[in-house]
C-alpha cells in the first residue's frame, strides 16, 4: 500500500515536471520562431534592396546608352576594378605557362584566393 502511494506520488511529480518542462520548451520554441521570422524578414528586405539596386543600375546603364546614341557618341561600359581569383585545380595536367601565371599571382595551393587589380590586358581575353 505504501509502495503504491509512493509510486503514484513519484509518477505525479514526474508528470508535473514534464508538464512544466513542456511549457518552458513551448515558450522557448515560440521565442525562437519569432527570432527566425524576424531574420527571414530582414533577409527578404535586404534581398529586395539588392534587387532594386541592380534594377537601378541596369536602368541607368540603358539611359546612358540612349543618351550616347542620341548625341552620336559611343557608350563604353565601365569594367570591374578588382578581381578575386580562386585556385580550384591542382598542378597536374596544367600547361607550364599557366603554371607560371599561377605562381606569379601567388596561387600556390588549392582553395587559395587572391585579389588583383583589373587592367585592360587582364580583361582582353575575358
Amino acid at each position: 500500500m505504501i509502495l503504491e502511494k509512493l509510486a503514484t506520488e513519484s509518477i505525479q511529480k514526474k508528470r508535473f515536471e514534464n508538464k512544466k518542462k513542456g511549457l518552458e520548451n513551448l515558450i522557448l520554441r515560440k521565442k525562437i520562431s519569432k527570432k527566425i521570422l524576424k531574420s527571414k524578414e530582414r533577409r527578404l528586405l535586404s534581398a529586395e534592396s539588392l534587387i532594386n539596386g541592380y534594377k537601378k543600375k541596369r536602368q541607368l546603364k540603358s539611359r546612358e546608352k540612349r543618351l550616347a546614341r542620341k548625341e552620336g557618341k559611343f557608350f563604353v561600359p565601365s569594367r570591374e576594378k578588382v578581381f578575386f581569383v580562386i585556385r580550384i585545380k591542382g598542378i597536374n595536367g596544367v600547361p607550364p605557362n599557366i603554371r607560371k601565371i599561377l605562381h606569379l599571382i601567388r596561387l600556390r595551393q588549392i582553395n587559395n584566393g587572391v585579389f588583383f587589380e583589373s587592367q585592360y590586358i587582364n580583361c582582353k581575353n575575358a
